[in-house]
Order: C-alpha cells, then structure tokens, then sequence
C-alpha cells in the first residue's frame, strides 16, 4: 500500500511539473484564448481535446501550442453594488447574493478580492486563497451604506479600479465579477474607455444584474419602483461581448411578478446565477498559441468540431471568447 501511495504522489508531481514547464515554455509571443462553449441541453460542453478546436487570427489559422481542459488559477475580482438603486430590491435578496458569492470562491482555483462601491469604492478584502478570509470582506459590506454615499453610483470608475487591481494579480487568467443593477450616475470614466481598457487587459467579465432585459426593444429596463436611472445596454453588451463574459441576470419567470425583478422567496435565481458563473469558470477551455501577426487590432475567431455524441448531448452551442486583442 504504501509503495502504491508513493508512486501515486511521484506521478501526480511529475504531471505538475510537466505541465509548469510546458508553460514556462511557451513562446513570449504567444497568446491565451479562454472558451466556453454552452450547450441547449447542458450548462457547458466539456470532454473536448485540442484536436476540436481551430484557433484564427486575422484569418489566418493559428498552430495551438498549448491546451488545457482543466480548470486554471486565476486572480478574480469581486465587486458589489451597495447603492441605494441596488438596496431599494430588499435586505433578502442582497444576502442571499452575498452569501452565495462568499460560497462560490470556495470552488475557485487562484486568488481573489472584494470591493463594495456606491459613490466611492472600498477595498474589503485584499488578495487571498482563503473563502473564510474572503467572508469577513463580505461582512464588512453594511459598513458602505452611508446614506449620502448610497445615493450615486460610480459603476464605471469601480470597474476600472477593480482592473487597475487586477493587474496585481499573479496569474495570466484575469476576472471580475460585477453584482450591480447597472446604473452609473456619477462616474467620470467613460464607457468608451472603460472597455478599451477592459479590452486591452483580456480580463473576462461578468455581471449578475437583477434587472430584466427586454430584447423586443433591445434596451435594458428597471423592474423596481422609482427611478429607474441610467441603465445602459451600451455598457452590459459593450463590455461582455469584447471580453468573452457574460450576464447572468437574477429575475423572476413568474408572470405575475412584472413588478419586481427579484424574488423574496426561495425561487430567487441569484443563488442559481453565481453557482452557474463559478461553474463556468471551471469548463473553460484555454488554447495558447505563438502569434506571428504583427503589431495591432488582432481579429481571434474559435471554431469547434464536436464529436457526435458529444453534440448529441449538448445540442444548440454557443461559444464565447475574447473576439479582439491589442499589441
């Protein structure tokens, strides 16, 4: 038995330090492309290998140097909304939502943080792999409810600070998560720059919103009462859809509900909303390879053949990733 432990150890660390020094191999012009693919009957598509994938740039089809279907480390931030167009949707569902991110970092490989912004941005919990040390950040939350502070809402500068923090961080993969209703009434970033600079970053960003999206009409609108602000497609669709991330809204499919996106109730879908973005965070596939394009607005498409039993299972696929990168 113990002969049978000791061989099991040496094979595990000789695949870290395999997979260590493939990475430290990788050319210094080599890029990193992370994919989700989404299936119409599973959450995420996972089983593939490398020989699926087709990775262009430019147009022109690009040799993967390196492929990974395992989950990465990643350093991620978290922000959370504490302004008062975000407090006016009830008590229960913020700590349901704070309470369901403070479990989901348990199942995130890499480091993190958490900062809660209203009219100014605070840092709550620096770098850390510990979910424990990362809950007494969360708890710290009421403690920006000041209620001058409460009444603006800073979105765009808390984003670029976030990512300012993000370039901190020791690993290659970079994320933020965004709980927020999407009003912005006082930031001095502006949109334009928040997403070059998200862009530029190849940060992968995500937001769990409870507002509703009414495609009919292609605008977001505010399901609670009063003023609904500026809520800004522009800025949900600019920055998710340049990033390879995603929305994850948190409402109500209750017909009757068409006053209220949130539910004070068990059927709530915030809980539902981060198990799924940390879930997602541990399909993704990463696809490295060696650019010889020259210097510019680099055009990244994916294409992905899926064997049939795989696509049998999976049925209708989406696929996202960063479309665009700066050098």
């Amino acid at each position: 038995m113990k002969t049978i432990f000791t061989l099991s150890l040496a094979v595990i660390v000789l695949f870290s330090a395999m997979r260590s020094l493939a990475q430290e191999s990788l050319p210094k012009n080599g890029r990193t492309v992370y994919v989700t693919i989404e299936g119409s009957k599973i959450d995420f598509v996972e089983g593939l290998k490398a020989e699926n994938f087709a990775l262009f740039d430019n147009k022109v089809e690009q040799k993967i140097v390196y492929f990974s279907d395992q989950p990465e480390p990643a350093s991620a931030g978290f922000l959370f909304d504490v302004s008062s167009s975000v407090l006016r949707w009830g008590k229960r569902d913020l700590n349901e939502a704070a309470e369901s991110l403070g479990i989901g970092v348990g199942h995130l490989t890499g480091e993190y943080f958490l900062s809660g912004f209203n009219r100014d941005s605070a840092l709550l919990s620096d770098w850390t792999n510990r979910p424990e040390v990362f809950q007494k950040g969360i708890q710290k939350l009421p403690s920006l409810l000041d209620s001058r502070s409460t009444r603006v809402t800073s979105l765009h500068d808390a984003c670029l600070t976030a990512l300012k923090k993000l370039d901190q961080g020791k690993y290659s993969k970079k994320v933020l998560v965004v709980f927020t209703d999407g009003v912005d009434s006082s930031s001095k970033t502006r949109l334009r720059e928040l997403v070059d600079a998200l862009v530029a970053s190849h940060t992968l960003v995500y937001f769990v919103t409870i507002v509703n999206i009414d495609e009919s009409q292609a605008h977001w609108v505010a399901m609670g009462p009063g003023d609904p602000g500026n809520i800004s497609a522009e800025f949900f669709n600019s920055v998710t859809k340049k990033t390879g991330g995603k929305v994850y809204e948190a409402h109500s499919e209750d017909p009757t509900n068409v006053e209220r996106v949130h539910v004070s109730s068990g059927k709530s879908e915030l809980r539902q909303a981060f198990e799924k973005l940390f879930l997602e965070l541990n399909s993704q596939y990463t696809l490295r390879y060696a650019s010889n394009e020259p210097s510019g607005t680099h055009s990244i498409d994916v294409k992905v053949t899926l064997p049939k039993e795989i696509k049998r299972d999976s049925g209708s696929t989406t696929i996202r990733f960063q479309k665009n990168f700066e050098n």
